[in-house]
């Protein structure tokens, strides 16, 4: 696959701590492994301030037809699922942090 064409997640779930995060997102790449295996399972937060931040649960480096089919398969499965398009491709995410 190229580089440019993973520039597609999947966020399926927000938590007040991580381990219910990476835990459904383990779940979700166990629901719809076809198009999830790749993918790599990034907990993120969410800082809100003054407020706990949130972790959500998501699963980059897809391409939009991962993302797309996975969420329609984990919707079936009652698991949430929202398609995220990222500004840049995985690798160069892991690269800026």
């Amino acid at each position: 696959r190229q580089i440019a064409k993973l520039k597609w997640g999947i966020q399926v779930g927000a938590y007040k701590t991580p381990e219910p995060a990476y835990k459904i997102a383990k779940i979700a790449v166990e629901k719809a492994p076809d198009y999830l295996f790749d993918g790599h399972i990034r907990v993120v937060p969410l800082d809100k301030g003054k407020r706990d931040p949130i972790y959500r649960a998501r699963i980059l480096g897809l391409t939009k037809r991962q993302a797309y089919r996975a969420c329609r398969i984990l919707k079936r499965r009652n698991i949430n699922c929202m398609e995220l398009r990222m500004k840049q491709p995985l690798q160069q995410l892991a690269s800026a942090q």
